[in-house]
């Protein structure tokens, strides 16, 4: 059960983790062209 609730854990953190980085690329970029 422990190892599922891993499994299960593991795609919404590496989803949170995409978006947060193409946010902070995003706010990146704004600030050196901007």
């Amino acid at each position: 059960m422990f190892h599922a609730e891993i499994a299960a854990c593991i795609p919404a953190l590496r989803v949170a983790a995409s978006l947060g980085m193409d946010t902070l690329f995003w706010n990146g970029m704004r600030q050196m062209w901007w």
